[in-house]
């Protein structure tokens, strides 16, 4: 199967208050087409970070450094300039970003936003790209949508607001579509409802989609395959089953864990939450300071992230060992 993704040695580095600070390091993903793949982890791990960078948003800031490849269907997006990239996002690539109220425009209509979509990419008159709006409003489950068009962002709730964010997402058929927290802000009846939504436009379309989030549970029902990242490295990726029956690395280990399960009378297992201070320079494992299972070789050197079973990778010393006795 094709990729419609390849991100290759990826770091991502920013200089503040004097120091440079790596959100996101040495990390190497690939999407395949028709794929639905999650990107898992505590806040601050860096993915908002890589989904940013992946869609050129950090380029040409003077206190961030890119390093690393950004393939798009064999195309580096790293080298492209700007008019370039604008012309990547929307047609090839979209984004769905967490806060959907703030995403939109409060000055224009939403039916034109998602117009404007259809005369940029699709050049389409007026008109014509209106009635696409309307159209895609119909499909993401609004209803009335003539209507609706002609209102503005501030006169939808939460939850119709990430449904228009998700028409503009798909307006070109993207072939990749980035979900940056896309429930995050919703009640658990409107979660499900967009996520629903997202899963039929899916099976409808041949855009293949990354879930960022924090909720596995989320994950367990909408994604075939997971990468969990920690301090801006992956230190597990596998198909979804994989990680929830057999999880190999002890932080998602202690992610699942951590999730409450109804009818279970056992107490919860919270994760160590013994954080480095802001100045520390973590020079081996990103979990070493709170992992129950470390070593003295976690703490001065960084693990490879090894192929344990066929498509399933783990960041592990642990794991490096079962590779040897095989």
């Amino acid at each position: 199967m094709l990729n419609v993704l390849d991100i290759k040695n990826l770091a991502v580095t920013f200089k503040t208050k004097g120091r440079m600070v790596k959100a996101v390091d040495d990390v190497s993903l690939s999407v395949k087409k028709g794929e639905k793949i999650g990107l898992v982890g505590e806040s601050g791990a860096g993915k908002s970070v890589m989904a940013k960078t992946v869609l050129g948003l950090l380029k040409n800031s003077k206190n961030i450094a890119i390093e690393g490849e950004i393939y798009l269907n064999g195309e580096n997006l790293l080298v492209k300039n700007k008019k370039e990239l604008e012309k990547l996002r929307g047609s090839k690539i979209s984004m769905i970003f967490q806060d959907p109220i703030n995403s939109l425009n409060p000055v224009f209509t939403v039916g034109y936003q998602i117009a404007e979509v259809f005369m940029i990419h699709k050049k389409m008159n007026k008109k014509d790209a209106w009635l696409r709006a309307i159209d895609m409003l119909g499909k993401v489950g609004i209803e009335s949508p003539s209507l609706a068009a002609k209102q503005y962002p501030h006169q939808f709730s939460g939850g119709m607001c990430q449904r228009v964010m998700i028409a503009m997402a798909l307006s070109a058929n993207p072939q990749l579509l980035i979900a940056d927290e896309p429930t995050t802000a919703l009640d658990v009846t409107i979660q499900a409802q967009i996520l629903e939504l997202l899963n039929e436009l899916y099976e409808n379309t041949d855009t293949s989609i990354m879930l960022i989030t924090h909720d596995l549970g989320v994950v367990s029902e909408f994604c075939q395959s997971v990468a969990v990242m920690l301090n801006g490295v992956i230190v597990e990726k596998a198909d979804v089953k994989s990680i929830f029956k057999n999880p190999l690395h002890p932080y998602t280990q202690g992610l699942l864990s951590s999730i409450p399960v109804i009818g279970s009378k056992e107490r919860l297992k919270p994760l160590p939450n013994e954080y480095l201070d802001d100045n520390a320079i973590i020079e081996g494992c990103p979990f070493y300071n709170r992992c129950l299972m470390k070593i003295d070789r976690c703490k001065y050197e960084k693990p490879k992230l090894y192929e344990i079973k066929p498509d399933h990778f783990v960041r592990c010393f642990k794991n490096e060992v079962l590779i040897k006795n095989e």
